[in-house]
């Protein structure tokens, strides 16, 4: 035998392996996926309702927590959460936002605040719409 076919040989093999390796790689993988080592089981995930269903107070604390009504200039709905937009920054208290009964705040930047509130999304907004109206600030 000379060197090419010795050659050949060695780089089969090391292909064979390679390809037994990926193989068994992906069963253990696979195997661990099916034993839900990999899947968030439905009562694990967390879902966010708000602790009281009026709407009004909730948005009151909201609005207390974002400054006030003169510092909303926005507020839509979106999915679960409620994207404002803010004037200053400073005057947003994400702890009385969260006295709301909130899931979360998030501020991704400094003109825009995201409050998770969860399925009633749409009518903790509009109660936010209303109050803001009622104070002048149209929406």
């Amino acid at each position: 035998m000379n060197q090419a076919d010795f050659n050949y040989i060695l780089l089969a093999a090391i292909i064979i392996i390679a390809l037994a390796a990926i193989f068994l790689s992906y069963r253990a993988w696979r195997k661990k996926r099916e034993d839900g080592k990999y899947v968030i089981k439905e009562e694990d995930k967390l879902h966010v309702t708000l602790e009281s269903r009026d709407f009004a107070q909730v948005a009151a604390r909201i609005l207390e927590g974002l400054g006030g009504t003169d510092n909303v200039t926005e507020v839509h709905a979106d999915g679960t959460r409620i994207k404002t937009s803010i004037k200053d920054y400073d005057k947003v208290d994400e702890k009385k936002i969260r006295a709301a009964g909130v899931g979360g705040v998030l501020r991704p930047s400094k003109t825009t605040v995201q409050i998770i509130v969860g399925v009633h999304a749409e009518e903790v907004a509009e109660a936010v719409r209303s109050r803001l109206r009622a104070d002048g600030n149209e929406q």
